[in-house]
């Protein structure tokens, strides 16, 4: 039996890339939205198409492992990242589960052996982790040219970085008082 893979994580830049559903029903439109939502150009088709191969990514949503594996075979001779639903040993790569909170994305994985248990440990996270923590992340990235300006080496960057998220106050002023009150706060933090 060969070893099963080790995943690497990894966030991908879909922004005007092509990328093909293969599918249809409620799951092929959800996984369109997501690569939507990501920037991708989105072409769709009920089946698989081997005419359809000038793309960068597929995801096909079929319950045929038969054709699973000839989609699977397809990308890989052409170098296409593939993700077949539900037919780990058909993908070149896995989708996590996603809590997004602005720009804080949480990817949760189980290497493909339950997607049942990545969910529930998403709705966990989503429920400990609010839209607070999107203004938070919004506010640090605005802030970041400034304290690059200000702070000239690394070692000042990151000590003043883990100060200000180590601060309590911090995220409660994002949860009562938004993106603005942060971005002062962190301003502040400068002087």
């Amino acid at each position: 039996m060969a070893n099963p893979p080790v995943y690497y994580p990894v966030f991908l830049d879909l922004r005007d890339r092509s990328c093909l559903v293969i599918g249809e029903g409620e799951l092929a439109d959800e996984k369109a939205r997501g690569l939507e939502q990501a920037g991708a150009r989105v072409l769709r088709t009920p089946a698989f198409d081997p005419d359809r191969s000038n793309v960068f990514l597929i995801v096909a949503v079929t319950g045929d492992p038969a054709l699973g594996r000839r989609i699977k075979e397809f990308a890989d001779r052409r170098g296409i990242l593939v993700n077949v639903v539900d037919q780990t040993p058909n993908c070149g790569f896995i989708a996590p589960a996603i809590a997004r909170r602005g720009d804080l994305v949480l990817a949760i994985s189980t290497s493909g052996k339950s997607p049942a248990l990545a969910r529930k440990i998403r709705q966990q996270l989503e429920a400990q982790f609010g839209p607070e923590y999107g203004d938070l992340v919004r506010a640090l990235g605005e802030v970041r040219p400034l304290v690059k300006e200000r702070l000239n080496s690394f070692r000042e960057r990151s000590e003043y970085y883990n100060r200000m998220v180590r601060d309590p106050e911090l995220l409660e002023t994002a949860r009562c008082h938004g993106v603005a009150a942060v971005r002062s706060r962190l301003e502040e933090g400068l002087q």
